[in-house]
């Protein structure tokens, strides 16, 4: 058993595993969740991670581009975009107890 989790941690290192895919696996049952996640939390996990690389994404590629396009491409092109997913996050925020009181308000709305 020692064997396999040294070689489970030295595979992750390895190859990169990332943990939004090693959380959908169930080991004992060798099945791996597809389609929506059922927990609120983890779905708000999942959102804020693509929306957080996202941004990373943007701000690289924006700072690529500029030496192609000029400095103005990420104020006319990037900044909107970052600007937009801020405002989006602030709006709906996805850390666990936003979360956790939106569902507590659908609950309670239900009845």
């Amino acid at each position: 058993r020692l064997n396999e989790r040294l070689y489970d941690l030295l595979s992750r290192a390895a190859h990169n595993r990332r943990s939004a895919c090693v959380v959908g696996v169930w080991e004992e049952g060798r099945e791996m969740t597809y389609g929506r996640q059922p927990s609120p939390l983890r779905r708000g996990y999942y959102v804020e991670w693509a929306a957080s690389f996202t941004v990373d994404v943007l701000q690289v590629v924006g700072d690529t581009l500029a030496i192609f396009f000029g400095e103005d491409f990420l104020r006319t092109e990037i900044e909107p975009l970052v600007n937009g997913i801020a405002a989006v996050r602030r709006e709906l925020p996805l850390d666990e107890d936003s979360i956790r009181a939106a569902v507590g308000a659908a609950d309670s709305g239900s009845g």
